[in-house]
């Protein structure tokens, strides 16, 4: 029984995803999304940095960008479909993208927006060396989130996907 225990759970370890912090960032994968790096959550908007084993190859293509909003039951989110979001990191220019939304059990609210695959690089160098990312919406705020430690799970988030952070971090 002594060795079992152990054994079961070296087991059950290597079938989780990895998860690590990095600052305000988690880092997990890879698994069903890919590789993971987000930040929030828990009440608040989330901004989430995917990658996929393959298909994300820097410095051809970058990682997706979203942003998601959920609102309290029967609320309505900040975030509107047909209404464009203005993403930036601390005061730089903005990437604009336009959410979309959907319920959630009939009763929640949900909306993300994704930046443009055009603006990633740019944006996520812009990450890299910024402070906080802003979102707003039709003059509303939507986010304000940290990027402490966004280097780090960048970096991350890459290599658990066997992929290189080329064209964003150097």
């Amino acid at each position: 029984m002594r060795i079992c225990l152990p054994l079961l759970l070296v087991a059950a370890a290597a079938q989780a995803p990895a998860e690590t912090r990095h600052g305000d960032w988690t880092v997990s994968g890879p698994g069903p999304q890919g590789c993971v790096a987000q930040t929030g959550g828990d009440g608040l908007p989330w901004l989430r940095v995917s990658a996929l084993p393959g298909e994300t190859a820097p410095p051809g293509s970058f990682p997706a960008i979203r942003l998601q909003e959920y609102a309290l039951r029967h609320f309505a989110t900040v975030m509107q479909e047909g209404t464009p979001v203005q993403i930036r990191v601390d005061d730089g220019p903005a990437a604009t993208a336009m959410p979309y939304a959907w319920l959630e059990e009939d009763v929640f609210q949900n909306a993300q927006a994704a930046i443009p695959p055009g603006a990633r690089q740019e944006m996520l160098r812009a990450m890299a060396a910024g402070s906080r990312i802003i979102a707003t919406s039709a003059g509303r705020p939507v986010a304000d989130l940290p990027l402490r430690g966004f280097t780090a799970a960048y970096l991350k988030m890459m290599a658990l996907c066997g992929l290189d952070g080329t064209g964003v971090t150097g």
